[in-house]
């Protein structure tokens, strides 16, 4: 179901079946088209807001069968690139609505590509879900740089000037870096599962202290 923002009023709508979409990414230079992004296929829509319908057209990969995970458009809506769970970079040429080719050659980033983000001169920064962020170059699909974080990178923010990035992970741990060498700075951290307990000294209340399944951290009210 496409939706207006503004107004909140349903637009169009299509049934998709069974096959539940992952991720959903508009173009950028136009508001009635968009991808989706399934286990083992993809979708490239477009939306005709008068009738209001809603036309699809699967690409085909081929022998290729993977579970997508993310999506980047690039700037001029020429190509899109992929995020698997096994690990690799599949691009799609858009004008042609076709399967152009995967990367990077003989890389698989553990446990899955989570996040996928584009930079302006022609690279794409990559999170995986075994702590590595790479900087992996689109026109040759070779991985420039990369690092280890602790926990699976769930997130990637640009930084205004597009030099920098925070990258988060699934161990509630925050990383500072700079676009040209990946080299993780931590930030900050917090408990990554459930807090049991909270405690308070008796009679200070700037301080106070929580547990979690596995560290117990001490807080300083004033500073949070």
């Amino acid at each position: 179901m496409i939706w207006e923002v503004e107004s909140g009023k349903a637009v169009c709508g299509h049934a998709v079946g069974s096959n539940v979409a992952n991720k959903i990414k508009f173009f950028n230079n136009t508001h009635n088209k968009f991808i989706t992004i399934h286990n083992y296929g993809m979708r490239v829509w477009t939306c005709d807001f008068v009738a209001k319908k809603v036309a699809y057209h699967d690409i085909n990969t081929g022998q290729i069968k993977r579970k997508f995970q993310c999506i980047e458009i690039n700037d001029d809506d020429t190509s899109a690139y992929l995020g698997t769970l096994t690990g690799d970079i599949i691009e799609i040429d858009l004008v042609r609505q076709l399967y152009k080719r995967i990367g990077p050659a003989k890389k698989l980033f553990q446990l899955g590509i989570n996040v996928l983000q584009l930079l302006p001169n022609d690279d794409m920064l990559v999170g995986a879900g075994d702590g590595t962020i790479a900087k992996v170059n689109c026109a040759s699909m070779s991985v420039k740089s990369e690092a280890k974080v602790m926990g699976a990178v769930t997130s990637i923010a640009l930084l205004a000037d597009k030099g920098h990035f925070f990258a988060g992970t699934a161990k509630a741990t925050l990383y500072w870096c700079d676009t040209d060498h990946i080299k993780p700075e931590l930030r900050n951290t917090c408990h990554y599962e459930k807090i049991n307990d909270i405690a308070f000294p008796s009679g200070y209340s700037e301080l106070f202290a929580t547990c979690s399944f596995n560290d117990i951290r001490v807080w300083n009210a004033l500073t949070r």
